[in-house]
């Protein structure tokens, strides 16, 4: 079994059930000052965030037009049709490149080495990062052009200050279904979006058991429902989320949530090299 560390206790992993996905609330627990017996500041800001629409968290991030300075692919300039723009709780707004939409058509590559493939340019911002910010960097997902995006628990950060190459080695692993051993699921024809991947799947359902104890939802968890979110400043509801995951990790969670039929692994050898800041001589 693997043992993850939690406040208040330990989370244990039982054999043969899904793996449960820890919350990005857990990183900011309710707290308050003892010298003044107040929540602290990021609590705070992240009550007011999660309250916003997708619209408001959008036009408050980093403009993906300011963020992207330069995107080429194959010696070519991206054209906008193949960047789409997006924005999630915790990243803020990201861009997606080659996403298979119906009315774009996707990019192949036909080279390898230096040079080839797709090459971008990023703008970090980094003044106008907000004071409760404790890192700078970009986070970068490697995936299929019709895979459901995982930005919490995949990809890698790159560093302001580099130049950085990745080289790709993709690893597919096929499964069976029933009556096989595998028992593997086709989550790619499903409609219902929660049941798009395994890892949606037990977002999924962890809420549901979140909103049968606590008559809410844990915000950072992204699902697909209209269920009501639970306040973060509210220290009933906070322990009552914690709970539910720590109950779930001890007896088992009961998710119904197999292994995918198909797994596609793009195993990264990253290296990186300091730029050299450009300096005006007059």
């Amino acid at each position: 079994m693997k043992e993850l560390k939690i406040p208040g206790g330990k989370l244990i992993l039982v054999k043969g059930q899904p793996q449960l996905v820890l919350s990005e609330r857990r990183t900011v627990q309710q707290s308050r000052k003892p010298e003044q017996g107040e929540p602290n500041p990021t609590v705070k800001f992240l009550n007011k965030y999660y309250k916003m629409s997708e619209a408001e968290r959008f036009r408050g991030g980093h403009y993906p037009t300011d963020f992207v300075k330069k995107c080429l692919f194959n010696g070519r300039h991206c054209s906008k049709l193949n960047l789409h723009n997006y924005t999630s709780f915790r990243f803020g707004n990201y861009v997606a490149f080659n996403k298979r939409i119906s009315s774009s058509k996707l990019l192949r590559t036909t080279k390898t080495g230096v040079g080839t493939g797709l090459i971008i340019d990023l703008n970090l911002e980094i003044d106008y990062y907000l004071s409760l910010t404790h890192t700078i960097g970009a986070k970068v997902v490697i995936h299929g052009p019709s895979d459901v995006l995982n930005l919490e628990e995949e990809g890698f950060i790159l560093s302001p200050g580099y130049e950085t190459l990745i080289s790709l080695k993709q690893t597919v692993v096929q499964r069976l279904p029933a009556p096989y051993k595998d028992q593997c699921f086709d989550y790619k024809n499903q409609v219902n979006p929660a049941m798009t991947s395994k890892n949606m799947c037990v977002r999924e359902c962890i809420q549901e058991k979140n909103f049968a104890k606590c008559g809410c939802i844990d915000l950072t968890l992204v699902a697909v429902n209209d269920l009501r979110p639970c306040d973060v400043m509210n220290e009933t509801e906070v322990h009552c989320l914690n709970d539910v995951l720590a109950n779930m990790s001890r007896i088992g969670s009961n998710c119904k949530c197999p292994l995918p039929c198909t797994s596609v692994f793009h195993n990264e050898i990253i290296s990186k090299a300091y730029t050299i800041p450009k300096v005006l001589c007059l």
